[in-house]
């Protein structure tokens, strides 16, 4: 059935028969070919597809297997009646991403798994509302039990709960990837009072001081040697004597009860010899000591002394995500719901009974699972129980893990190779892809970069990549470049002098590819990572005449989306990428010569948003600014005191999206920011902050366009480039710091050393590491470190012809020179620190690779987006609109909104009054009518119902001012007078008595423009508002809606009749949607304490 070539090692793979078979299959081998090859031979040996099992990574790479294996079967069948039935069965095979067979799987025996047949998988909003709602119970009632709360509050930030949050959810993270995640958090609770544990602690002292060894040996032979070739061999003897006892006192090391020495290497001087030298080796060798100063001493006694410091807060937050794990899987009970993680752990309890495992293995006579290196533990308990033991597939590449943040376990399959090590092992290490010369350098950086210890295998043997194009046929020009351009930032973030500075010398870099013949599809830009700067990044290359296609670069409705992210950025904490990013918008209208302008007033050190912020010039520039921090200051307020959902809307109107988005082809940018808006609503998270880590966590999730169909260069990250080929690559980028978040922090998880806490001494201000906090930051920096190495290696061998790889800086630093000890790339800050180095070690003069170019042209294409709307916006005044539209059959249903607030409805209907001068509307020290309106109905709604006096409410709101829920500088507008009247209010007794009441309850309501008098016309409006208050009582609804306007007592009843309107569409609203009857409507008028009856 197949007429094409394989080699070997294919073959190999294709045809094994009778045991389990591991595929070791390197970038660009042909694993997808092979593994959908094997399928249809041994469908043509006579196996029937619908007992196989195909697992793949994601739902699209499932579809294209699917899709390869129906059409060869169809073309088979043509010629052979059994082939094109079993070309009928593709639609039904079980082909698919392990989480889709595991929902069918749990179906199947949903009595077994305990859950409803009818269950529903909850999509990413509904999961993030179902867990906020969750942690928020948990935290709460942690808060209200007095032997709890000083641990919560002594882990918040200023009262903040969110750090508490984070922690627990890392926890969770961590403990669901498990086969067994309440054995894992138990097993956690037994190390705080389990002697034991202090041995393991002991082992990786242990593990770290051999390493510090072996690394301060070679600085040592390297002093040694300097002494000996200037005649001075007793010194030389003097100082291998030294390594040996450094060496004897580490191997030595054999009970955790030893008191630890102080493990250094003595500086020794001597007499005419080249002490400068030699001193520079000492004190390096001396340096790979550093991180074991704080273990010296009495190891057990100190380690368990730390445990039992930390232990009650460890095991507070051990109490607090168990207490997660329940509420959130009751939440999801009550709605009939399961999440991606239940679907793995309902199928291990199904697959745990013994009689359901054996049917499963009956039925599949193969597994295949592609993509091993990213599966975690629990996916492999599925997959070992579904096995016989050996008719099991696997195809992966450690070198190619990159999914760490999704708990991926690279060692299950290096496990998986050991184990079948003998005979089922196969190495693909053929590379199709690329040139023999881009071959050659991978093959040289990553024998000297990955090892067991950094990157999880040794890149030797059938691990490098083999060159499976001819050497011949490739292009004899230069094929790799390994660029240094420009000045990096101090720290190595991005800002706008460094993303300006990059896209300046991407440019040119693009424009050189051109010229040597590639097409702008040819090229892709591949950084490690863009979720700010993407879209920055991408307009800065257009604005230099180079097209520019991917999600990350926003060449989608993407683009609006994230600028839309980056304001509120702005808003919760400004930093100069996505300021920039905000401020290139139309909307606002800066340029780059703007940027120079700013750049200019406050020089070259100040970050951008310093700058922004302190422009005071008087010209256009300044005027642009000084509006724009206005509205973010606005804005700022507006937070603290709305409901999210309405705030989003409030910034979407004001920076004017919708209108941008009716000039922009298609017309569809706003419609992906109403989506978010919508998903924002559907979590119900609790501040902007948590809206942000919400477009964080969707960010991954965004679908990529195809670059075969794509025309421009591709720009993308390094996570999504993965299965892509391009015939040139640009690496950049390259001089970004590593994230090490995870290694940081008061409380720490690992993957084998589980929970660590550092010391807190609030009284004093100290937080110090412990023994278990420095084991597990090691450990963590460790998995990263290798994570960053594989990075590498999918990001370089993602190019077929030329690899250029670009990061910024001026000089080669000394410390990409200098000799490195075992363990190296440990010490590693920046991709570049990994790369220049292993270049150097591989024999290549590193001064001749690395090409230091001065810094490109940041001049920009003239014409800004800003000047592209103004001529859009004059075209289409200066169209004559009868030459251009026809006219509209359904004229009457012009003008009508498709959405209506119910307050924008009351002033439309409400009588004109008799022109008058009017006084805008009041400010009282800063704050406007409509904001102290938004702020006490805010505080309503979070304080309750209970019956209060004023001191009380006002304690409320400063506690809602300490913990953000409220802006700290809006709470002095609180009238808690006014509150306090109202919660004693005979209204307030009621609702306290209802069997049911709610606060500021949205609504959607379908009615005809007929019906609102909005047109003479039956085209449908929805009609949108909140309700403040409504309660049920004796089987009716009672609404009510304060209003915070201030009138006379005596002129309430008159003033209440002008929300007839309103209060009428919100009873028909509570009748339509829940089928019970409206008995009364009241307005309360917070500052007179009257409520009125309509």
């Amino acid at each position: 059935m197949s007429e094409k070539e394989w080699n070997d090692q294919q073959l190999c793979a294709i045809n094994m028969r009778g045991h389990s078979v591991v595929v070791s299959a390197a970038a660009g081998s042909g694993k997808t070919s092979v593994l959908a090859e094997r399928v249809l031979r041994l469908i043509e040996e006579g196996e029937d597809l619908s007992r196989m099992l195909v697992v793949t990574f994601t739902n699209l790479a499932a579809g294209e297997m699917r899709s390869r294996i129906h059409q060869r079967l169809q073309e088979a069948g043509k010629k052979d009646a059994r082939l094109a039935a079993q070309a009928e069965k593709c639609a039904f095979a079980d082909i698919s991403t392990l989480h889709s067979f595991c929902g069918r799987l749990i179906r199947d025996n949903f009595a077994q798994a305990g859950v409803s047949p009818t269950f529903a998988i909850a999509d990413e909003a509904e999961v993030a509302k179902l867990q906020q709602t969750a942690l928020d119970e948990v935290i709460e009632e942690a808060l209200a039990d007095s032997a709890r709360r000083h641990i919560v509050l002594k882990y918040a930030d200023r009262g903040d709960t969110e750090q508490v949050k984070t922690i627990v959810m890392k926890i969770y993270s961590r403990a669901i990837s498990l086969k067994d995640p309440a054995g894992w958090l138990a097993q956690c609770r037994a190390h705080f009072d389990d002697g034991a544990f202090v041995d393991a602690l002991f082992e990786e002292y242990k593990s770290m001081a051999t390493q510090a060894a072996r690394q301060a040996a070679v600085y040592i032979s390297l002093r040694t040697d300097l002494w000996r070739g200037h005649g001075f061999e007793a010194e030389a003897r003097r100082s291998e004597a030294e390594l040996h006892a450094t060496m004897h006192t580490v191997q030595t090391m054999t009970s955790r009860a030893a008191y630890l020495p102080k493990v250094s290497v003595i500086q020794s001087n001597v007499r005419g010899a080249p002490n400068k030298g030699s001193h520079k080796h000492t004190t390096s060798a001396n340096k790979c000591f550093e991180d074991l100063r704080y273990w010296e001493g009495d190891f057990a006694a100190k380690g368990t002394e730390e445990l039992r410091q930390t232990a009650e807060d460890g095991l507070l937050f051990i109490d607090l995500t168990e207490a997660f794990m329940h509420r959130y899987a009751r939440l999801k009970r009550a709605k009939n719901l399961l999440d991606h993680d239940d679907t793995m752990h309902f199928a291990i309890k199904v697959l745990a009974c013994p009689e359901i495992a054996a049917r499963y293995q009956e039925k599949y006579t193969h597994v295949f699972v592609d993509e091993y290196q990213d599966i975690n533990e629990a996916q492999h308990t599925i997959i070992s129980a579904l096995c016989r033991g050996n008719n099991d597939f696997l195809v992966g590449d450690v070198k190619q893990c990159i999914y760490m943040f999704r708990e991926s376990n690279p060692e299950l399959l290096l496990r998986r190779c050991r184990e079948l090590s003998g005979s089922g092992l196969i190495e693909m290490n053929t590379n199709y892809r690329s040139v023999p010369p881009v071959i050659d350098f991978i093959n040289d950086v990553m024998e000297n970069m990955m090892t067991e210890q950094a990157g999880g295998v040794r890149y030797t043997g059938g691990q490098r990549l083999a060159a499976g194009l001819s050497r011949e046929k490739s292009d004899s020009g230069r094929c790799v470049d390994i660029v240094l351009a420009g000045r990096e930032s101090e720290d190595g973030e991005d800002t706008l002098d460094s993303i300006e500075a990059e896209a300046a010398q991407l440019a040119s870099l693009i424009h050189g590819l051109a010229e040597e013949g590639f097409a702008w599809s040819d090229i892709a830009v591949i950084r490690p990572e863009l979720t700010t700067s993407g879209p920055l990044l991408a307009q800065a290359l257009r604005d230099r005449c180079i097209p520019v296609v991917g999600a990350s670069a926003g060449d989608t409705e993407f683009s609006e989306l994230a600028v839309f992210v980056n304001l509120l950025r702005v808003i919760d904490n400004p930093t100069d990428v996505p300021l920039l990013s905000v401020l290139r918008y139309p909307h606002y209208g800066l340029d780059e010569r703007d940027f120079a302008r700013i750049r200019i007033a406050a020089g070259e050190n100040v970050p951008f948003v310093q700058a922004a912020l302190a422009y005071n010039r008087d010209d256009e520039t300044g005027r642009r600014l000084r509006r724009f921090w206005e509205q973010i200051a606005r804005l700022r307020r507006m937070a603290a005191c709305m409901k999210l959902p309405d705030f989003l809307m409030r910034v979407r109107q004001e920076a004017q999206f919708r209108e941008y988005a009716l000039t922009s082809p298609g017309g569809t940018a706003d419609e992906a920011i109403a989506a978010f808006i919508q998903s924002v609503a559907a979590a119900n998270p609790r501040s902007l902050a948590d809206v942000l880590d919400m477009a964080e966590r969707m960010q991954p999730e965004r679908e990529q366009p195809d670059p075969k169909t794509a025309d421009g260069v591709y720009l993308t990250s390094i996570h999504s480039s993965k299965g892509l080929e391009f015939p040139a690559v640009i690496l950049c980028g390259l001089h970004k710091p590593i994230n090490q978040k995870d290694a940081s922090g008061q409380v720490l998880v690992g993957r084998e050393l589980g929970i660590a806490l550092k010391i807190k001494d609030v009284s004093n201000h100290i937080i110090r590491p412990t023994l278990h906090s420095l084991a597990v930051t090691r450990s963590i920096r460790h998995e990263k470190i290798s994570e960053m190495i594989r990075l590498l290696y999918v990001g370089m061998t993602r190019a077929k012809k030329r690899l250029i790889l670009l990061g910024a800086g001026s000089k080669l630093t000394k410390k990409w020179l200098e000799d490195k000890a075992e363990g190296w790339q440990m010490d590693a800050h920046t991709y570049f620190d990994l790369l220049m180095p292993a270049i150097r070690m591989s024999g290549r003069n590193l001064e001749e690779e690395v090409r230091i170019l001065p810094p490109a042209n940041n001049g920009a294409a003239p014409e800004s987006s800003a000047q592209r709307l103004k001529e859009l916006l004059d075209a289409a005044q200066a169209c004559q609109p009868a030459a251009v539209f026809q006219r509209y059959a359904r004229s009457g249903d012009l003008g009508v909104p498709s959405k209506v607030s119910v307050s924008a409805l009351k002033r439309q209907q409400e009588q004109p009054a008799a022109l008058s001068p009017q006084r805008p509307p009041a400010e009282d020290d800063g704050i406007t009518a409509a904001e102290r309106g938004t702020l006490m109905h805010r505080v309503l709604e979070i304080i309750g119902l209970g019956q209060k006096t004023e001191d009380e409410v006002a304690a409320e709101v400063q506690d809602l001012a300490a913990s953000r829920r409220i802006d700290a500088e809006l709470a002095r507008h609180v009238d808690a007078a006014a509150i306090a009247r109202f919660l004693r209010s005979d209204l307030a007794a009621r609702a306290r008595a209802a069997q049911k009441c709610l606060f500021e309850q949205p609504f959607c309501l379908n009615m005809s423009a007929r019906e609102l008098a909005l047109a003479d016309s039956d085209e449908a409006v929805i009609v949108q508002g909140v309700i403040d208050m409504c309660f049920i009582e004796n089987g009716r609804w009672v609404v009510v809606d304060y209003k915070t306007d201030r009138v006379d007592l005596g002129a309430a009843a008159e003033a209440a009749q002008k929300y007839a309107v309103q209060l009428g569409l919100y009873s028909r609203a509570l009748e339509d949607i829940t089928g019970l009857p409206v008995a009364e409507k009241w307005i309360y008028y917070l500052s007179a304490g009257a409520a009125v009856r309509l």
